[in-house]
């Protein structure tokens, strides 16, 4: 006799959900993540002066193979990737061109809004 084994479908975690100010430069955060499938959602809400860089590699050159790279905008920007798992950072750059040595105040003035989204499905 045989047995129907009924298999639920698991639902990615979410790791991130957030919505950040992002002055030109660079903001880079570290987040230790189990292996699995990641998905990066990511917009520019309000003005877009510039678009915003985002980037994820594995901390210290580890699983180069995730690295992710692309710039952002006001439409949503999707991006995938399959990790091993370990430390990973993710990164906004807003390119906004202003002066090296630009003021607080001027950078503030450039300041973007980003809605940032990461799940992860795990292996």
């Amino acid at each position: 006799m045989a047995r129907a084994t009924m298999q639920t479908a698991q639902a990615p975690a979410t790791i991130v959900d957030l919505t950040i100010g992002v002055d030109p430069g660079t903001d880079g955060h570290l987040v230790e993540l189990p292996p699995g499938e990641l998905t990066v959602t990511a917009r520019v809400l309000g003005d877009v002066f510039a678009a915003v860089d985002f980037a994820l590699i594995g901390y210290r050159g580890t699983d180069s193979a995730a690295t992710i790279q692309g710039a952002v905008g006001k439409r949503t920007r999707s991006f995938r990737t399959r990790i091993a798992g370990g430390t990973y950072m993710y990164s906004l750059r807003n390119l906004a061109p202003v002066a090296m040595n630009a003021s607080l105040a001027s950078l503030s003035n450039h300041r973007q809004w980003v809605q940032l989204k990461m799940s992860l499905l795990p292996a």
